[in-house]
């Protein structure tokens, strides 16, 4: 007797329901062949300023915190977000608490986002600029919702910005230490904490480091002392390049931590699979799901890549049923094919539609 499903079990752990799924197994392998084109991963290391012309960055907006009924240019910079949906971004929750960790009283408090390319389609890299006109896009924050596991907020726009397009979640690819990522934020530049010159924003580039990689990414393995000071493990100190890691510093916080995927025709697509916490770790997005909270965020295949190619091996074949098998009974995110919190049977049959489908 092999178990169907698995649910999630909120205190860590996974308990199996009880059923048979062995009758799934020869469906499965009655399967077709398909082939995909394969999708690699492509790291840049070292950080810098983002191009007007890159438009990768555009839905990554400076969250603004203003007294009520003053425009988000009249206030002050608490953090980096990134627009995930129509108009939904994600940031870290402690960047709209108090600094004691509690919520401000009603009406004391508004927020606002920012994003670099104005209604007009001109593009600035620099807050607070020329304070509000028609080259910015300032979008007020309707109301915001946080996992109470995990220091992760997402904020409702009263509107959709123009000319930004979201960057997608992605939580069922799980990331391992080594993983090649991209972080963009509005913070300081420098190597020294809150030293700099602030509020541009920028992009840097690098791997994750070999901390654990549960429900916390460990984004590098670099101290502030004040200054930035990064060591791999079992070896000295990088260099003044800090190549390999991806540094944030101070407000930089809600920033997401990016996966690019190689498509097909050489471009790339960023996914958020975490954000920044602190210059050493991240939240995984995976916790925002794994909570059922809403809204709820929808993790996509990026470059039309086929969602039955389970091992990601670019073909779609009898391989893909052994790793979907493998990774359902392991519990892994990736078994998660149909979007609802959970591993159950409806999970086992959103991916047959997909497998015999033929993408």
């Amino acid at each position: 007797m092999c178990p169907l499903s698995q649910r999630i079990d909120r205190s860590g752990g996974r308990r199996p329901a009880r059923a048979a799924w062995c009758w799934v197994v020869r469906l499965l392998l009655a399967a077709a062949f398909f082939s995909v084109s394969p999708a690699r991963s492509l790291a840049i290391v070292n950080g810098e300023e983002a191009p007007h012309d890159d438009h990768r960055f555009d839905a990554v907006g400076v969250l603004v915190a203003s007294l009520p009924g003053q425009p988000g240019c009249a206030g002050y910079v608490v953090g980096t977000c990134t627009l995930v949906a129509d108009n939904l971004v994600i940031t870290a929750s402690h960047c709209l608490l108090r600094p004691d960790g509690t919520e401000w009283p009603p009406g004391e408090r508004d927020f606002w986002v920012r994003f670099r390319r104005g209604a007009n389609g001109a593009v600035t890299n620099s807050f607070p600029g020329g304070g509000c006109s028609q080259n910015y896009q300032e979008i007020r924050v309707t109301s915001w919702a946080r996992a109470g596991n995990a220091d992760l907020a997402v904020c409702t726009l009263a509107a959709e910005p123009f000319h930004v397009e979201p960057i997608s979640v992605e939580y069922r690819r799980a990331a391992s230490p080594s993983d090649p990522i991209v972080v963009a934020g509005w913070g300081f530049a420098g190597e020294c904490l809150g030293g700099g010159d602030p509020w541009r924003l920028r992009w840097a580039a690098g791997t994750l480091s070999s901390g654990p990689q549960g429900a916390m990414l460990a984004i590098n393995e670099c101290v502030f002392s004040p200054c930035v000071q990064c060591v791999r493990s079992g070896g000295g100190p990088e260099g003044d390049s800090f190549q390999g890691w991806a540094v944030p510093n101070l407000h930089d916080s809600g920033a997401p931590v990016l996966a690019e995927t190689r498509c097909p025709d050489g471009s790339g697509q960023l996914r958020v699979i975490g954000v920044v916490m602190t210059p050493n770790f991240a939240p995984r997005a995976l916790s925002w799901h794994e909570s059922g909270l809403s809204p709820r965020l929808y993790s996509t295949t990026p470059c039309d890549r086929c969602p039955a190619d389970q091992n990601d091996d670019g073909v779609v074949n009898i391989q893909d049923v052994f790793a979907y098998i493998a990774d359902f009974m392991s519990g892994h995110a990736r078994a998660d094919a149909d979007g609802v919190p959970g591993l159950t049977v409806q999970d086992v049959f959103a991916f047959l539609m997909r497998f015999f489908a033929g993408c």
